[in-house]
Order: structure tokens, then sequence, then C-alpha cells
């Protein structure tokens, strides 16, 4: 009588023989495991269940058979814990839908899927799209060519799980920085030193510009190159290079405002190199600072930088672009030069 008196959160009654199904439903949302222990009605309710395994998905494995076959609440649970999918029913384990998020979520998860699907090269392609340390879980493929390379261009970060030798493949490596320029930190050094295979990279990810080996980035020939495809590269160069064209975009620069760019570095990030009305000046400025020969014509590129034909085509493709410079750029530029004594004379 006096239990019924008192104000419960949860009312008795009806409740003692459902379980508290309200009560259930919070504990599962606080903890899916938690399945585990409740009434055995709660166990059976859809709801309950899909709440359980969204907040673990280990928590399919208290749900009951007919959960576990289950095709929506398998997902949701895959979805939080790729490892959930060995509690799926095995009609569901080969279920590629079902695969691949538990992939996505949890490359370990390979182990649970049925063996006769290891060497299915088009969902294990897939996986590797949606999460390239499945590579790493993939030894029969590690060393593969042809299968690194089509993973390569699906995900270039997958370079960081295939082989050494794959790693200093220059195709493999290419491929792999044409997709994801950051790939190229996973490269051998050979091809890191390798000014070619380092502007593919930059041109897709300026940052991938830190990648290249100190010999790169201290060359001025290389940083120009790799400035005009991306200002992010700016940060990377080496620091008596970053200073001089630090100083460059100051002087075109300060007339928009103090305190727009600072140096050693740019706030937005090498934000003169990528927008107009500073990239072309600021670039010829440059190029003739460092003496990097063929500005004008598009050909930026010295022979003793060791570039290859990829290289040159890019910068001739850059030059046919923005070769130009407008009047006032051209006046701009000219009293710049004159006011340095000519240190920024033509070459």
């Amino acid at each position: 009588e006096l239990l019924s008196t008192m104000q419960q959160p949860w009312p008795l009654g009806d409740n003692i023989g459902r379980g508290f199904p309200r009560l259930s439903q919070s504990a599962v949302e606080a903890d899916g495991l938690s399945l585990k222990y409740l009434h055995p009605d709660n166990q059976a309710d859809r709801e309950i269940v899909l709440k359980a395994v969204w907040q673990n998905g280990r928590a399919l494995q208290h749900a009951s058979e007919a959960f576990q076959n289950d095709r929506e609440v398998v997902l949701r649970a895959v979805q939080r814990d790729g490892d959930a999918l060995q509690w799926a029913s095995p009609s569901l384990q080969q279920d590629r839908e079902v695969i691949l998020k538990a992939l996505a979520r949890t490359a370990d998860a390979l182990r649970h899927v049925p063996e006769n699907l290891w060497e299915d090269r088009a969902l294990m392609l897939e996986a590797i799209r949606l999460n390239n340390r499945c590579l790493f879980t993939m030894p029969w493929f590690l060393d593969d060519t042809s299968f690194v390379l089509e993973a390569m261009a699906l995900n270039g970060m997958a370079l960081a799980h295939a082989s050494k030798r794959l790693q200093g493949h220059r195709k493999a490596v290419t491929t792999a920085v044409t997709q994801n320029g950051l790939a190229l930190q996973y490269a051998s050094l050979e091809l890191r030193a390798d000014p070619e295979v380092v502007m593919v990279a930059v041109a897709q990810n300026g940052y991938a510009f830190g990648y290249a080996t100190r010999e790169l980035r201290s060359d001025p020939n290389v940083a120009f190159q790799a400035v005009s495809l991306s200002g992010r590269a700016l940060h990377h160069m080496s620091q008596s290079l970053m200073s001089d064209a630090n100083a460059t975009l100051m002087q075109f620069t300060k007339p928009h405002g103090p305190g727009t760019h600072s140096p050693p570095y740019l706030v937005p990030a090498g934000a003169p190199f990528d927008e107009e009305p500073y990239r072309d000046a600021v670039l010829k400025a440059l190029a003739r600072k460092w003496k990097v020969p063929g500005w004008r014509s598009g050909s930026c590129v010295s022979p003793k930088s060791g570039m290859s034909t990829a290289s040159h085509s890019l910068n001739a493709s850059f030059g046919a672009t923005h070769g130009s410079l407008s009047p006032q750029q051209e006046d701009k530029f000219d009293r710049l030069a004159t006011a340095q004594g000519g240190a920024l004379a033509a070459a």
C-alpha cells in the first residue's frame, strides 16, 4: 500500500510484469550491452534492440536470432562496430552491403567475412576505397601489382599499407598521389626526391610538398614549380626561400591593409598565390628573383633540375593560362623592380 502511494518515475503495476520497458530503453541508450540483462519481452522489442545496437554494435550478440537475421538491425550494428558482423546470421554475412558497411568502420572485420569472398577483387577494392586500412588486412594482395594499382586509383592513402616494393614502384606511387597528394608521405625516399612525382602530388594537394626531400624543398626551381601549382606549398619551402616569398608577398599585399599577411607565415595560407589580383604579379617577381628561366614562355623548369616531360607540360599549361599581367600589375611590378635596385630585373 505504501509503494502504491509513492511517486515512481516508472509506475509499478503492469510494468513489473512487462519488465519496465521505459526503464529498459533508458538502459540501452546509456549502455547497449545492458540488453543482455533485460526482461525477455524487452529483448524481443525491436525498438529497444535498435537503440541497443546503435549505442554499441556489439549488443547484437545479445539479440535473438530473429534480430541477428534482421537486415536493418545488423546494418545499424556494423555501422557502429564492424566486428558486430561476427554475430550476424550466415546469410547476412554474405550480404555485400553489410560487409562493406562493416569494413568501412573496422578493417579487421574482414576476418568475419566468409573466406569464399576474400578473393572477390571487386568487393575488396570497394572496401579499400571506403577504408584504406583494408589493404593491410589482405596480405594475399599486398604485393599484387595490378591489384594495388587499381586500389591506388580508388584510395591513394592505401599506399601506406602496400609492400615496400610497391611503395617504391613509380607507377603505383604516381597513381596514389594523383588520387591523394598526401600519399607522397608513404612513397620511398627515392620517389620523394623525384621532382616529377612530387609535382603531381602538389598539384593535387599543396601540403604534399612537405613530404618532398629537403633538397627539393630548398631548390628554387622546384619550390617555384610547387608554389605555382598551389600556394599551400609555401609553408614547406626551406626557410630562406620562404622568407623571400613572404617578402615579395608583403610588397604586393601591403597597400591592401596592414596585418593582412605577416612573415614568416600567411593567413590565410598562401592566399595571394591562389587568388587574383596577386597571383601572376607575385609569381613573376619570384621567377625573376630566383632566376627561374622561361616564366614568360610558360616553361619555368631548369634543365638542371632534372624535371621530366610531364613536369614541363604542367608548367606549359600553367603559363598558357596565367602568362599575362594586367597593366596595373605591370606598373606595380616595374616600380618594385626599380625600388629594389634591379633585384627583380629581367633575367
